[in-house]
């Protein structure tokens, strides 16, 4: 290869690595521990910052000692499009596809025949809303979690 041929290729790579990290730049904000507490218990979600072109992130619930459920989330570039991936209890993956980013809100739509979209929204300083929106036997329904952001579990 030539040294021309060699730069060039070298700058064309570090353009497309920079446009995957500013890619996932717009989801970033949602790196770093969240809690929920309400009469119908407790949840916390995870994220950890973005690293390899991935966000990594766990969602439990629980309540009175038990857990109600879990989540192995990931936030994915592939290419220029970011995906949200969830295994609700370790089962089956649903995928979302990012259609909408701004500095207060991402929309993911996709997913499987239970939930199509989910939306996570920025409520003030340190505060989240997590919402999933689906259709369950036949009627559409909404769930929401606002979080509060808390200092990193060591």
């Amino acid at each position: 290869m030539s040294l021309m041929r060699a730069v060039a290729f070298a700058v064309l790579l570090a353009g497309s690595l920079g446009a995957q990290a500013a890619d996932l730049s717009r989801v970033a904000w949602l790196s770093g521990d969240w809690r929920s507490e309400s009469a119908q218990g407790v949840v916390e979600e995870r994220w950890t910052a973005p690293a390899g072109a991935m966000m990594v992130g766990l969602s439990h619930a629980w309540r009175d000692g038990q857990t109600r459920s879990f989540e192995y989330l990931r936030l994915e570039l592939r290419g220029t499009e970011v995906f949200y991936i969830a295994s609700p209890n370790g089962k089956k993956v649903a995928e979302f596809k990012l259609v909408s980013a701004t500095a207060e809100k991402l929309v993911f739509e996709g997913g499987d025949e239970h939930v199509q979209r989910v939306i996570y929204q920025r409520e003030g300083a340190g505060k989240v809303l997590a919402r999933s929106e689906g259709r369950q036997g036949g009627e559409t329904f909404s769930d929401e979690v606002h979080y509060v952001r808390v200092p990193a579990v060591k």
